[in-house]
């Protein structure tokens, strides 16, 4: 049986090489150790040795060197091998400060890592065998910072895709760096002379031809989007915008602690933040144990206190961005008008007085239309409309001045959103003013997103020249039984609503003077009785297929056509039903032609 003190020992060392997620995750704890070393850049290149002979597989080398303050033996022997197994002393205690991250190197399960080091004049070369014991050896030459280099045996047809992964794990984690980090893929990187000079971001902020091979990793914190605002304070940089799917970064010099798309599971204090995207760093911030997450303590509800600082800023730049591009018919604003919809949604308070007067949604021909005048016509018309594939309807709404929107979810969203906003607002104020509490009763709490088609008619009368004989007739026969009940005038009149209005419209129609303005479907006699009318205008609808139907029975069956006329318009129009019941008993001479 094992002595307990070494196997608690191994134990602890095998949780500890195989900590993260993904192997290749040990590169960002190399960057990391490198950064606390104090390097002023870092050098990460990968170098190939095909197989040799009848050998299948080859040998990659993953070197990271940095020009930091270095390792002399103590730190060597206190801190970076205490938890190995030296080959020629039995060493394995406690892991120190340097150890912790670099024993992730071995879940790559190498062939073996070699470190080469130097501090205080002293240079080292620790070599790791594959079973993680280790030779310690005294160098002759001088070596500035730590050079660590991973043997790694592989089969030719794996090289490609681990250089691939070696990449995207390093932009991952390092990509806002606070240091400049240089990769290369296919041999050791050539710096320019300026930077090995006083300045360690010399020859890093160009582009990558300074060598066929240098790729420059580590790039300043920016969000890709149009709208976004920077701030520092206290130590603590943001910077927060709209991207397309939302995003939340934390930082600690530069390297990742967590970023994540499933920004709806975080519970931040305060105002919502889940549809924004974010960056932030501070050198306070720490991750937890487990590398997944940031801890929630003092210093990370500060960093959310400047996130929610600068996403104030944000409203206002959306509304006048969301404004130019309706403005512009050759720009897209669909993107931006679902953020101003989010905002809406999520924090109405921050958009109070941006929207009112603003041109955010566009009509027919991409004419801007202001919040103002949508809800202004909301309320007249019941609500927000939407243009119709009827052109010719289209056309006449438009001519009596209109407005009709895109029909699509993200016009529809954002016009409730702007609805409730407005709303929202006349609500609070008028509950604080009881003398026109009776007030709200006459404002519509919600405004529905309707059709035009499904919801307006602007029906054009067809002239009294071009009646036929039997139109005309069955139209007088109309108007003086619908007359009958409650000495009620009635005129019915044939009218034109489009060639495809009767997929979308009823057939008859209550309403007033055709010639006179749009109308609503299906006035029922209700709105008459309620205002105390005495005269009603029935429409019927030409282009309907039950009009034709109607004049051929008249030819042969008068009596017939004008009772089922009578009763299709009551039905239509939502008559009482007494108008049935008086189609039903039409005498056939009580009206002669």
């Amino acid at each position: 049986m094992p002595d307990t003190h070494e196997h608690i020992a191994e134990q602890a060392l095998e949780q500890l090489v195989h900590q993260f997620a993904r192997p290749m995750d040990f590169i960002r704890e190399l960057v990391q150790n490198s950064i606390d070393a104090g390097t002023p850049r870092i050098e990460i290149w990968v170098d190939w040795s095909e197989p040799e002979g009848t050998a299948t597989q080859g040998v990659l080398q993953i070197h990271v060197d940095d020009f930091g303050e270095g390792m002399d033996e103590s730190i060597i022997d206190s801190q970076l091998t205490r938890m190995f197994s030296s080959t020629k002393e039995d060493d394995l205690t406690k892991i120190g400060k340097f150890g912790i991250g670099f024993t992730s190197i071995f879940a790559m399960n190498p062939s073996a890592v070699v470190v080469h080091t130097g501090r205080h004049g002293e240079s080292w070369e620790v070599f790791f065998h594959a079973d993680r014991s280790f030779d310690k050896v005294r160098l002759d030459r001088p070596v500035r910072g730590t050079q660590i280099t991973l043997f790694k045996e592989l089969h030719p047809a794996h090289v490609d895709s681990t250089i691939s992964e070696l990449r995207e794990v390093l932009v991952y984690w390092c990509e806002h760096s606070s240091v400049p980090i240089q990769f290369s893929g296919s041999g050791p990187l050539q710096q320019p002379e300026a930077a090995q000079g006083s300045d360690p971001w010399a020859g890093f902020d160009a582009p990558a031809e300074i060598t066929s091979a240098a790729e420059t990793i580590a790039r300043p914190m920016d969000l890709d989007t149009d709208i976004k605002v920077r701030l520092e304070q206290d130590g603590v940089e943001v910077i927060v915008g709209y991207l397309e799917d939302a995003s939340h970064s934390f930082f600690n010099g530069g390297i990742t602690l967590v970023r994540t798309t499933a920004t709806g599971t975080i519970d931040y204090p305060g105002p919502p933040l889940h549809h924004l995207s974010f960056k932030v760093k501070y050198r306070m911030l720490e991750h937890t144990l487990t590398r997944d997450n940031v801890i929630q303590d003092a210093a990370w509800a500060k960093t959310l206190e400047v996130v929610q600082e600068a996403s104030r800023l944000l409203p206002s730049m959306l509304v006048d961005h969301v404004e130019q591009r309706v403005a512009d018919p050759k720009q897209l604003a669909g993107q931006w008008q679902q953020h101003l919809t989010e905002e809406l949604e999520h924090r109405p308070e921050l958009c109070s007085g941006l929207v009112e007067h603003r041109a955010l949604l566009a009509g027919l021909d991409d004419t801007p239309v202001t919040t103002s005048d949508m809800l202004k016509q909301g309320r007249q018309w019941d609500g927000i409309l939407t243009r119709s594939r009827l052109p010719e309807l289209n056309e006449r709404l438009q001519a009596h001045g209109l407005h009709l929107l895109d029909p699509s979810l993200t016009t529809e969203r954002l016009a409730l959103a702007l609805a409730a906003q407005r709303y929202s607002l006349l609500d609070k104020a008028l509950a604080t003013l009881q003398r026109v509490q009776n007030m709200l009763d006459m404002v519509p709490s919600q405004l529905q997103v309707v059709q035009s088609a499904r919801h307006m008619i602007a029906p054009k009368q067809v002239p009294q020249t071009d009646l036929l004989a039997v139109e005309l007739e069955l139209l007088e026969a109309a108007s003086f039984f619908l007359s009958k009940p409650k000495d009620l005038r009635a005129d019915v009149v044939l009218v034109s609503m489009g060639a495809q209005s009767a997929h979308t419209a009823s057939t008859f129609a209550c309403i007033g003077d055709p010639e006179a303005s749009v109308q609503r479907l299906q006035q029922s006699v209700s709105t008459l009785q309620r205002w105390e009318l005495l005269q009603a205008t029935f429409l019927v609808n030409r282009d309907d297929p039950l009009w034709p139907d109607l004049l051929r029975m008249a030819e042969h069956r008068p009596a017939a056509a004008r009772m089922l006329l009578c009763q299709s318009i009551a039905d239509d129009c939502k008559l009482p039903h007494a108008y049935d019941q008086m189609a039903i008993d039409i005498n056939p001479l009580e009206f002669l032609k």
